[in-house]
């Protein structure tokens, strides 16, 4: 299944022409057959992946459903199904998902930093500016080195017309 996935992934990220799209629905085919044959949670979260490259939402949501009903503390899944949800525009729930995958993923990897970034994505969009910013000050603690939050954190301050701190970050 990690071969298939690896393949179909290298495929629609090059956006090959249409000639290859019949192989790489053919290889999808086979993807899904065979995560049917071995339901692992980490070979749901892999398929969810590529339907959400080729903009299949539903069936981005059903397999990480399945994923997660096989393993709650797969983070990878957590934090797709977060996307999925802030693509959807429900950004409560994509703050609830990247909340509980942040608490799982392992300190000093990138995607805790992309979790912090966000989740507090999710809360501006939500129009929660506060819980917005003690996210992006959380990350500043984490990585203090890391510039995005800054950045992140200036913009949201201009956003909520702090302009003398917003300045301080930039």
């Amino acid at each position: 299944a990690y071969r298939l996935a690896k393949s179909l992934l290298s495929r629609f990220t090059a956006k090959k022409e249409s000639a290859d799209e019949e192989s790489s629905m053919r290889i999808l085919r086979n993807l899904e057959t065979e995560v049917d044959r071995h339901p692992t949670s980490d070979n749901y979260a892999k398929l969810a992946s590529i339907y959400s490259m080729i903009s299949e939402p539903q069936k981005q949501r059903e397999a990480l459903f399945k994923s997660l009903k096989l393993n709650p503390d797969n983070y990878a899944a957590l934090g797709q199904l977060g996307l999925y949800y802030r693509r959807q525009g429900e950004y409560l729930k994509a703050a609830e998902s990247f909340e509980k995958a942040l608490r799982l993923i392992p300190n000093g990897t990138e995607p805790k930093i992309e979790a912090f970034a966000n989740l507090a994505e999710c809360y501006k969009l939500a129009g929660d500016y506060r819980a917005s910013e003690r996210i992006y000050r959380q990350s500043i603690e984490y990585m203090p080195d890391h510039p995005g939050a800054y950045g992140c954190l200036g913009d949201l301050y201009l956003d909520m017309n702090r302009y003398d701190e917003a300045e301080k970050l930039f």
